[in-house]
């Protein structure tokens, strides 16, 4: 049986556990792509995996040398590599999942609840950008903000009365050096099919 993480305070709460690194981009780890040549975007799409989960229907790439990990909380985490032995935290983008069945949630009602909630885990929450975007070609809401030391993304979206939530966290004067290779891996995201019409 499917399991899914249904409580949105727990989603919110997801994001502190896989920790945020103070490590510098390295040399394997992808810039965003303005301006590079479609040769160049090729290479380094070569240089990304891609991970399938059939049971919960989705599939996305990620860095051949992340880690992917799943856990109870999460259905899956790509973590970014340890700078050194020492390297205690990483950077991560991590999925959770929302069962909306029956609660006749709209995308935007779920993103109203979804900013109130922000705003009750974080007292100091300080949004800095937040509207519309897309995800797996489906309308989806994304929003980042900075709450003590960290800086936060989460995109999400609404299908078959499913929420696929993924969550980026860093050190505010780190996360940005991961941000080319977190919008590459989203760009990625492709819900394969209904894991309700079974």
């Amino acid at each position: 049986m499917l399991k899914y993480v249904l409580r949105l305070s727990v989603l919110v709460v997801l994001v502190l556990i896989f920790g945020c690194a103070t490590q510098t981009l390295e040399a394997s780890q992808l810039p965003p792509e303005i301006g590079k040549s479609e040769s160049m975007q090729k290479a380094v799409l070569s240089d990304f995996k891609v991970y399938e989960n059939y049971d919960y229907g989705f599939k996305i790439s990620y860095p051949s040398n992340w880690q992917q990990t799943e856990t109870e909380d999460l259905i899956v985490a790509f973590l970014s590599p340890k700078t050194d032995a020492s390297d205690t935290t990483q950077e991560s983008l991590g999925l959770s999942m929302n069962d909306l069945a029956g609660q006749g949630f709209t995308l935007p009602k779920y993103n109203e609840i979804a900013i109130n909630q922000l705003n009750q885990v974080f007292p100091d929450l300080k949004i800095i950008e937040s509207g519309s975007t897309v995800l797996s070609n489906t309308p989806a809401y994304k929003v980042v903000f900075t709450s003590s030391n960290l800086k936060i993304m989460q995109v999400w979206t609404i299908k078959n009365d499913l929420a696929y939530i993924w969550n980026y966290a860093g050190a505010e004067n780190t996360f940005s050096d991961y941000i080319g290779t977190i919008q590459k891996m989203l760009d990625s995201f492709e819900i394969t099919r209904n894991i309700r019409a079974e």
